[in-house]
């Protein structure tokens, strides 16, 4: 597996956290983001 793999599992344990902190905001940006 490649690192990208490894990041894209990040960003979406961080999509998840942010998703259950607040209700389905534009998270997909904070993913760009980073």
């Amino acid at each position: 597996m490649t690192t990208a793999t490894k990041q894209d599992a990040h960003c979406a344990d961080q999509i998840y956290r942010q998703i259950k902190q607040w209700q389905l905001i534009p998270v997909k940006n904070l993913c760009t983001l980073e």
